[in-house]
């Protein structure tokens, strides 16, 4: 009489193998997992025929692999679900695991350059403020953009609004289409009212490049200005 058993294998197929004892010989069969009931993805209920045979699963393979293993935590191996970039952003839970695109895709993965303009001395049209982008953010997109003037207390524009470029210098290229503006009587481009907008088809870096934040329209009073660029891997 032949023994018959069940393989399972890690795609949800399993393999049917007839093995008669006289004479020694083996029969490979594979059952794909359309065939079975499955619970949770693991095969847990079937019954086929093959000729004249009546297999079944019950019972013995039940017992054997309805096993859920544990979750895991910092002191215990198991299975965890993949972080999402806001669950990365909260920074709360101890139940998932980063992966290195969630992690790109956060908060964490941005990188920020700060450009001085004046200080204490008036702002003026024409005056700019210069960085060149380091190894680690080559291949990264401007994302971001955001203006300051003044101390809080004084220092915005009395008149006019304060408004600048930033601009590839290697490549030639403007990277707003709409440029970054702080309004009159404002510290902050948070609050102006017509938003910077970013030019998507030039807004990528590569290491060394250089980068120019210049003001093209000064105000009245200003004092320091300052322009923030943020990048992230797209």
């Amino acid at each position: 009489m032949a023994d018959k058993y069940i393989e399972e294998h890690d795609d949800g197929s399993a393999t049917v193998v007839i093995a008669d004892v006289l004479p020694i010989s083996t029969d490979l069969l594979t059952v794909p997992a359309s065939k079975f009931t499955t619970i949770s993805g693991i095969l847990y209920n079937a019954t086929f025929t093959i000729g004249a045979a009546t297999l079944s699963t019950r019972g013995h393979l039940a017992s054997l692999y309805n096993q859920v293993p544990a979750q895991a935590t910092t002191a215990v191996a198991g299975i965890a679900e993949i972080a999402t970039a806001a669950e990365v952003n909260t920074g709360t839970s101890d139940a998932v695991v980063v992966s290195p695109n969630a992690l790109a895709d956060s908060n964490f993965g941005i990188r920020t350059l700060v450009f001085g303009l004046n200080g204490t001395t008036a702002l003026a049209s024409g005056i700019a403020s210069y960085l060149r982008i380091p190894p680690h953010m080559t291949g990264m997109d401007l994302v971001a953009v955001r203006a300051s003037v003044g101390d809080g207390a004084a220092g915005s524009s009395s008149s006019g609004n304060p408004t600048f470029q930033v601009r590839n210098v290697t490549d030639n290229n403007q990277m707003l289409t709409t440029n970054l503006s702080v309004d009159a009587n404002e510290y902050t481009s948070a609050t102006a009212a017509v938003p910077a907008v970013i030019n998507t088809a030039k807004d990528d870096v590569v290491t060394d490049d250089l980068i120019e934040a210049k003001c093209v329209i000064a105000g009245t009073g200003v004092t320091y200005a300052t322009v923030q660029a943020d990048f992230k891997l797209p």
